[in-house]
């Protein structure tokens, strides 16, 4: 007798009385029916090329929405995050056309058949051994008869004329006796036949006991079809599809990362925004939670253990170059990065680091953290992405999760203008004690510049502009002041005639001109028409002094 905690997941809710699920289908709200209460009188066959959708539930009291496809957004983060707009579609041929008779649940449609499957009574062996396939019928058929060769062989030997087939347990506990005492008799019958009739045996008996047998062997074949077919795990908060396979949400999100089909049958499947607010399947979660509890929240601690370890290595997002103090907006549109992504809003502190290409087809060692400040979402599953550097930093160690890269870092930190000075001023004293002692600039210099060989700057083949690849000889005498008098004059060259756009672009994206000098150098660094390469060189020099000198030397190259 099946259980009622089983069966009333499975009820209809439109059926009156409520009725055992026929032809079930799982719609896009969650809620599974009848299939009768679903499907159109229309029996035209249709196979849509185009993305397809359920009908609409026709429960009254639906208005299921869920947040499974949505970060989850711990609710100290700043983030701004907006998700994509369902009517908003690329073209007629994306948009979803409502099939009339939807596929019937696979899922929901095995646990039904495994639920009112009758169970098998108690009898003889044949009959309470699971016969499922062919080879264990062909087992179970050669087990007897073996049996009855045996209890042949020894009534023939006591005297009996004509030997009875042994089926019950009586029989078998009879033959059992038989074989031990033929044991001290006669070595002709061999021992491993007994004692696989002693488990066959220890089999029936526990077969006898009430329902233990029966609905052990029921819960294994339910978990097996409560399995995902992309983890190879108990589903976690089950999302069905259209086409009415049921996956965990986490492995759907992934899969369409990568295409917008079906991981088993293929077809293709609604975009993003489809999913985004999609609530679980309330039927197949019921069951799990009524029959598989404790695995559910194992499975639970299992999924967010995974998330929790996915955020403890730094994400580095190989992109473009940033700057600590200016924004970066970005488009996110590899599966790997989607996922990055996803991690990174659902952190306390919403942060990946961002480091830039170098030719050969190295990265920089160096880079910059940003705080990612808003969100766009797009309804196929692509996101525009506003951050902000917010420091700069070192990569130690660099390793790959789940396709992106992932690193140990340390903090690039300024040292003091205040103690800087200081140490140009002893240098200058220093040097006026001991005018004999001479000073290689070059050990000023930091090691990432070195000169080319014949001292003279690249020419790029990109418009009118020069880029800049050879190294300045940083003089180490100007002060700060007088710098930042060359970065303010460049700046107003460029905004009175040469290029206004360029300087009002920058004040709108990045904002006025900063007056210190820590972000002085890469805010002028952006106007510069220079490879990215060659600006790179700014993030691992600690001197804000430095900096600057390094970036009037470009301006100076760049107006000559």
């Amino acid at each position: 007798m099946v259980s009622q905690h089983l069966l009333t997941p499975l009820l209809c809710p439109l059926c009156d009385p409520p009725a055992l699920l026929d032809l079930p289908i799982t719609l896009h709200c969650g809620h599974t029916v009848c299939g009768i209460h679903i499907r159109a009188c229309s029996s035209s066959s249709l196979t849509p090329v185009r993305p397809v959708a359920l009908p609409t539930c026709p429960l009254s009291y639906c208005n299921s929405t869920s947040t499974l496809f949505t970060p989850t957004i711990p609710p100290t983060s700043s983030v701004i995050y907006s998700p994509a707009s369902p009517h908003i579609s690329d073209g007629d041929h994306d948009k979803p056309i409502r099939i009339p008779n939807p596929p019937v649940d696979v899922s929901v449609s095995r646990i039904i058949s495994i639920i009112t499957r009758p169970e098998p009574s108690a009898g003889p062996v044949v009959s309470v051994t699971n016969l499922d396939d062919n080879s264990s019928r062909q087992n179970s058929h050669r087990e007897n008869n073996d049996l009855n060769h045996i209890g042949s062989h020894i009534s023939q030997e006591s005297g009996s004329s004509s030997p009875s087939p042994i089926t019950s347990s009586d029989g078998i506990l009879d033959l059992d006796e038989s074989l031990q005492h033929r044991d001290h008799d006669s070595p002709t019958i061999p021992t491993s036949r007994p004692r696989k009739r002693r488990r066959q045996r220890c089999a029936d008996q526990s077969l006898s006991e009430p329902s233990a047998v029966p609905n052990q062997q029921l819960y294994k074949e339910l978990n097996e079809q409560l399995t995902c077919e992309i983890c190879f795990m108990l589903l976690y908060e089950p999302v069905t599809t259209p086409c009415q396979h049921t996956f965990c949400t986490k492995c759907l999100q992934r899969s369409l990362d990568y295409a917008s089909k079906c991981p088993l049958c293929r077809q293709t499947l609604p975009n993003f925004s489809y999913f985004q607010d999609h609530p679980p399947n309330r039927a197949i979660l019921s069951t799990i939670l009524n029959t598989f509890a404790d695995l559910y929240e194992e499975r639970k601690r299992v999924s967010e253990a995974d998330e929790h370890h996915a955020r403890l290595d730094t994400p580095i997002f190989v992109c473009q170059l940033a700057f600590p103090g200016m924004p970066s907006t970005l488009h996110f549109f590899e599966p790997r990065y989607r996922l990055m992504l996803r991690r990174c809003l659902g952190s306390a502190n919403p942060c990946f680091g961002m480091v830039t290409s170098l030719s050969g087809g190295k990265v920089s060692d160096y880079g910059t953290m940003l705080e990612i400040r808003k969100v766009q979402m797009f309804p196929d599953g692509r996101s525009m992405v506003e951050a902000w550097g917010i420091y700069r930093f070192r990569v130690l160690e660099r390793g790959n999760l789940d396709g992106y890269t992932v690193g140990r870092i340390e903090r690039v930190e300024d040292v003091s203008i205040e103690l800087e000075v200081e140490v140009s001023h002893a240098f200058k004293l220093a040097s006026i004690a001991s005018p004999e002692a001479t000073v290689d600039p070059d050990s000023h210099r930091p090691h990432q510049l070195p000169p080319n060989s014949d001292g003279s700057a690249s020419q790029a083949s990109r418009g009118h502009s020069e880029i800049i690849t050879a190294s300045p000889q940083l003089p180490m005498s100007r002060s700060l002041e007088g710098l930042s008098a060359v970065c303010h004059t460049f700046v107003n060259q460029l905004s009175n005639g040469t290029a206004p756009w360029v300087v009002q672009r920058l004040s709108n994206s990045c904002g006025p001109m900063p007056t210190e000098a820590g972000n002085l150098s890469f805010w002028v660094a952006l106007l510069l028409p220079i490879d990215e390469e060659e600006k790179a060189k700014l993030l691992p020099i600690k001197s804000p002094l430095l900096r600057l000198e390094l970036v009037v030397h470009w301006i100076e190259r760049f107006t000559q």
